[in-house]
């Protein structure tokens, strides 16, 4: 089986600090992975304490970024809200 990760396909991110890091450069491999709420525990670097760190797919959180960007556009726009 081959890794689903090539690099910076998969992240890990604290969820109090927002730090990430490459799930490979960490040890991480996901082989044919497709998961939503994946966590692993793991000390924070930021925080020195031990985090329940997500590992989440880059695209997925580019999409969300993208939608984001959309829907505030959309609010000042004034497009939002009126049907």
């Amino acid at each position: 089986m081959r890794p689903n990760n090539q690099l910076g396909e998969w992240i890990i991110r604290c969820p109090d600090c927002g730090r990430w890091k490459d799930a490979r450069a960490a040890g991480i491999v996901r082989i044919h992975a497709r998961s939503v709420g994946k966590r692993v525990l793991g000390m924070c670097s930021d925080c020195g304490r031990m985090r329940w760190l997500r590992v989440e797919r880059v695209e997925d959180l580019l999409e969300a970024a993208q939608a984001i960007e959309r829907m505030s556009a959309d609010l000042e726009a004034g497009r939002v809200g009126s049907a």
